[in-house]
């Protein structure tokens, strides 16, 4: 495969995600997946049932969806927190965590080979994100693409994630269309 319009090839991605694993069970499964060019449904389910249960473990009551070669989490908040800011700040937090040491890499991958999509470069993905939320004047029109990127990565995303998976939170629905 060769890198077009900014996307990154299998390759690519699986050296990414071997370089970034954070468990046994990624490492084992992106080094099947770059000897085969395949990774299997069960393996692509199990990594997300893996992530399920972290999250489960964490309190937080969630449950997957599949759509194609797609897998959406589908949470509510923790209806502990003292606020709903807080209990969204708590979730976005610990999915992150499951999701990087269980799924992560594994479901991209998973996609591009099975879902026929080329997958998204995700600095393209994340300037398309910030100008769909300026374009709907969720975010000051003067946001920078480095305050957005500073704001996601050292601030769990607070101002610019999305707050929820329904479709009719208006950051949540900018994420979905460019991802």
């Amino acid at each position: 495969m060769t890198q077009t319009g900014g996307s990154l090839t299998l390759e690519q991605l699986l050296d990414e995600g071997l370089a970034n694993s954070k468990s046994d069970f990624q490492t084992e499964v992106l080094t099947a997946a770059r000897e085969s060019g395949e990774i299997s449904e069960a393996d692509w389910k199990e990594g997300n049932n893996l992530r399920l249960q972290c999250l489960q473990e964490k309190g937080f009551d969630a449950e997957l969806l599949y759509e194609g070669a797609e897998v959406y989490l589908q949470t509510d908040a923790d209806p502990g927190a003292a606020s709903p800011d807080e209990g969204d700040s708590e979730l976005q937090a610990a999915d992150l965590d499951c999701y990087e040491k269980t799924s992560a890499f594994i479901n991209e991958a998973y996609s591009l080979i099975n879902g026929g999509q080329s997958s998204v470069d995700p600095d393209e993905m994340q300037r398309a994100v910030l100008q769909c939320l300026i374009d709907r004047e969720l975010v000051p029109a003067d946001t920078t693409y480095e305050e957005f990127v500073a704001d996601l990565e050292q601030n769990e995303g607070k101002q610019y994630s999305p707050q929820s998976t329904e479709a009719n939170d208006p950051v949540a629905a900018c994420w979905m269309e460019n991802s």
